[in-house]
């Protein structure tokens, strides 16, 4: 359902983020608000794979996670690399751009 995203091969796909989100989701509401200022962010709405199939929707997602326990959105991605939920991704995300002014060398 989902493989097609995440080409392992590809550089380019390393750096980008892929937010799988429902509507009327204030967590994913949130890390939108986060990733804001990204260019490379891929946002896939999911209210209608989870109305049509959810078993294998469900499936999917812990087979691309794999992390069968997460089952809340929004589920967050960088490359290939499963980050986690929202709180996850606020942590990731501050620690890996870190603001730095030239009085701190």
């Amino acid at each position: 359902m989902f493989s097609y995203v995440f080409n392992k091969d590809e550089d380019d796909n390393k750096n980008k983020y892929t937010v799988f989100t429902l509507s009327e989701c204030t967590y994913c509401t949130l890390v939108k608000e986060l990733l804001k200022e990204e260019n490379d962010v891929i946002y896939i709405q999911c209210d209608r794979y989870l109305k049509e199939d959810r078993f294998q929707f469900i499936k999917e997602m812990n087979t691309l996670t794999n992390r069968p326990e997460h089952k809340t959105f929004p589920f967050v991605f960088k490359g290939s690399y499963f980050i986690g939920g929202y709180d996850e991704t606020k942590i990731f995300y501050e620690k890996n751009n870190l603001n730095f002014d030239d009085n701190d060398f």
